[in-house]
């Protein structure tokens, strides 16, 4: 083979890999923004609300007690809470939904909390409005988490309102995000932040904090690593912990 024809099959060969790769790019680059859009389309229906008669029967069978009841509300979270946190002489009852967001919850928190007339309400929720928040746009982003917590101060005046003590949880951020995941999560630290320094600013006469985020992080980027059981939810361990924290606060009068 003369060195000219062999140049040339170098030359082809290097234009094709060249071809394979730009449509190859091109053909990710367009199942990437198709699966963005399918994941906006899913965060945008999970700020709606679907669970709102969940515990419908639970609360009408519910009967009187003359211990202190603490309701525990919020996502799947307080849904894998178990053993449930308790102090002497309470009862304890958990209203949990898996994968709720805050959006959702405003739809079932009177029947599941209010009406349900506890003494003390503890509320852990948020994190899974800023995992949706991750795939809207840039300028959306703080706007959305804002109004997750003006959702949560609602609940929070509603309430003392009625008269019960609140116990309201920081939102525990994710574990080490996966790669697959950090295209829609790349934000969520930022947001995990913003969210929980207006949550800290609530404190107040019968309000008062668990920095459950502080307690599972120890101030650093991620839950550690004996605390979480994959990238959202918590170890035995992580709810030990929280539950050490939470008996110190429910015994204060």
């Amino acid at each position: 083979m003369s060195v000219g024809r062999h140049l040339n099959l170098n030359r082809l060969a290097i234009i094709g890999g060249w071809l394979f790769f730009g449509i190859a790019v091109i053909i990710a680059a367009y199942f990437a923004a198709a699966a963005e859009r399918l994941y906006e389309r899913h965060a945008a229906v999970r700020l709606e609300p679907i669970y709102v008669d969940r515990f419908a029967a639970d609360n009408s069978n519910l009967a009187w007690t003359e211990k202190t009841r603490v309701v525990i509300f919020g996502d799947s979270r307080v849904l894998q809470w178990n053993p449930l946190p308790r102090a002497p002489n309470t009862q304890s009852i958990s209203r949990g939904v898996p994968g709720e967001t805050v959006m959702q919850m405003r739809y079932r928190f009177e029947q599941d909390v209010l009406n349900l007339k506890p003494t003390i309400v503890i509320i852990q929720a948020g994190i899974n409005d800023l995992v949706a928040v991750g795939a809207m746009p840039k300028g959306e982003r703080n706007s959305i988490t804002d109004k997750t917590f003006s959702i949560l101060r609602t609940f929070v005046e509603l309430s003392r309102k009625d008269g019960i003590r609140v116990i309201i949880a920081t939102v525990v951020r994710p574990a080490a995000v996966p790669i697959w995941r950090r295209l829609f999560w790349s934000d969520i630290l930022n947001q995990v932040e913003r969210l929980n320094k207006n949550i800290r600013s609530l404190a107040g006469e019968g309000i008062q904090i668990l920095d459950a985020d502080e307690l599972l992080t120890g101030g650093t980027q991620t839950i550690n690593e004996a605390y979480s059981a994959d990238t959202l939810h918590f170890t035995q361990s992580g709810y030990r912990k929280l539950d050490e924290a939470l008996t110190v606060i429910l015994e204060q009068k």
